[in-house]
């Protein structure tokens, strides 16, 4: 059996994390999929954090960036 999930960001794209004052940039590195819901797994430097795609964007948002 094949199962398929469709993710809204992939591997190696730049997001930013909308709460994020500083829209400091992250890389999404990996996947961390379970029956019901998709999380990514985003690096930046040394660190890495765990989010979902509702939390992220594409775009620096420079209304919240206050750096």
């Amino acid at each position: 059996m094949i199962i398929t999930t469709e993710v809204e960001y992939e591997i190696g794209q730049i997001v930013y994390l909308k709460t994020d004052t500083q829209q400091s940039p992250w890389i999404v590195c990996g996947y961390y999929v379970t029956k019901s819901t998709v999380s990514y797994m985003l690096c930046s430097g040394p660190d890495s954090t765990t989010t979902y795609d509702f939390e992220m964007s594409v775009d620096h948002d420079v209304l919240v960036d206050v750096s």
